[in-house]
């Protein structure tokens, strides 16, 4: 096993003030480019998986929603130290999470087409 001895910190993409049509373009370009999709929803305390399809979770999708793209580059994922990681959080008493998880070069090609830039 590899063991990595620097972390490298997350860059995040200034996102989260984009207007809602454009939040909903770069998910589904995300999915198609997608390795996996998985919805989670907070109960008891704790993320859990649960079975809800991309359209279900797209329909709490609101302008209140915490939305993120990221690249993960601290962590090991799927034998690939880096991924990127686009969803979003519903922010309201019982949450929804949407994580969208993609290989870096699909996330490259995401950032150019949106034209998105670290915050």
């Amino acid at each position: 096993m590899l063991f990595q001895t620097e972390y490298l910190h997350d860059i995040f993409y200034d996102a989260y003030d984009l207007p809602l049509e454009r939040k909903i373009e770069i998910l589904n370009r995300a999915r198609e480019l997608s390795y996996e999709v998985r919805v989670d929803k907070h109960i008891d305390s704790v993320r859990r998986k649960v079975d809800m399809s991309y359209e279900g979770v797209m329909e709490k999708l609101d302008d209140e929603c915490h939305f993120v793209v990221i690249h993960r580059r601290g962590y090991t994922r799927d034998g690939d130290r880096e991924y990127g990681e686009i969803g979003f959080c519903t922010m309201r008493g019982n949450d929804y999470f949407l994580w969208i998880n993609l290989a870096l070069p699909d996330l490259n090609t995401l950032i150019n087409e949106f034209n998105l830039k670290p915050k």
